[in-house]
């Protein structure tokens, strides 16, 4: 994949849409997901679902995720995995770290700054969640696009 993390940060990404057991099983075939070790497909997972609620508008039952979401999630998570990467920029400049200091206290937290591709990137996505009555959010604006 295009980046890494720290395994000594404190970096805290959503849970994806689905496990790794069921990517596994809607992208078996596929010879560099099955190759990629289980910690690197939860983030890339992990990854899909950032990429997906940052370009459509989803009201997902987190408890009763449809399955056109899940496969969305897990189409994503195999690109990312083979190397084709989600966000626009992939590399360092994407960890912050934010220190504060009030008297002799400082706290410190580490995040991950993203901005993720366009919906015009990865158009097989986008027709499957407009096939599923998504609609894509362009620039903070919603827009409905006919399949």
């Amino acid at each position: 994949m295009g980046f890494s993390i720290n395994p000594n940060a404190s970096v805290s990404l959503p849970s994806p849409y689905l496990t790794v057991a069921e990517a596994d099983d809607l992208l078996d075939g596929d010879v560099n997901w099955s190759s990629t070790g289980d910690d690197e497909k939860a983030l890339a997972l992990s990854c899909g679902r950032i990429y997906l609620d940052n370009n459509f508008i989803l009201d997902v039952d987190e408890d009763n995720v449809p399955d056109v979401v899940k496969i969305a999630n897990a189409v994503l998570a195999g690109k990312e995995a083979s190397g084709n990467s989600l966000f626009k920029v992939q590399n360092d400049e994407n960890l912050k770290r934010k220190r504060v200091k009030a008297g002799s206290v400082t706290t410190e937290k580490e995040y991950f700054d993203y901005t993720t591709k366009s919906v015009d990137s990865f158009p097989q996505v986008t027709a499957l969640m407009v096939s599923g009555g998504y609609q894509v959010r362009y620039s903070g604006v919603v827009q409905a696009i006919r399949a």
